[in-house]
């Protein structure tokens, strides 16, 4: 494949899932120049391996999984345990308190929790296409919704009482 076919190739990848990428990053390692350089590697693998993709959901999983990988690898590096981020301020425009208040809950879960329930209810992934993404059996992925949904009712118990069931 010539030089400028791969670049255009590159570019509507990008495009398409650029933003995926970024927040499935942004999810694991709560910063978001982090999360910046992590999806501009993953896009950099993606140019440099040309991997041949089946579908265009094998491509999505394919660059979930890259992401995943690298937000791990960064979060273990001997850097990132050693030294403590700037904390990020979001302007308080951007959300509504209660909003915020979700938000900082999911933030505060553990990155193994923070994870499915970012690829389950932002991305859209069933228990079973989350098992297949993350190597996991699906009871597992089932029992990490579950707790991960029984913090973030302790963590929000009162913030939304007015809210119907």
């Amino acid at each position: 494949m010539e030089q400028s076919a791969v670049a255009q190739g590159a570019a509507e990848v990008l495009d398409q899932y650029g933003d995926m990428v970024f927040r499935t990053a942004y999810a694991m390692v709560k910063n978001t120049h982090d999360a910046e350089d992590i999806a501009q590697d993953v896009f950099v693998s993606l140019v440099r391996t040309h991997p041949v993709f089946v579908s265009a959901e094998h491509q999505k999983a394919w660059l979930l999984r890259v992401t995943i990988n690298r937000s791990k690898s960064f979060l273990r590096s001997a850097w990132q345990q050693r030294t403590e981020g700037l904390p990020e301020v979001l302007s308080d425009e951007t959300f509504t308190p209660r909003e915020s208040a979700v938000l900082d809950a999911v933030a505060s879960l553990p990155q193994k929790y923070r994870q499915v329930v970012y690829l389950y209810y932002v991305e859209g992934y069933s228990s079973a296409e989350l098992a297949r993404l993350l190597h996991l059996p699906q009871n597992t992925v089932l029992s990490r919704l579950s707790r991960a949904r029984g913090r973030l009712a302790i963590l929000l118990k009162g913030e939304f009482d007015d809210v119907e069931r």
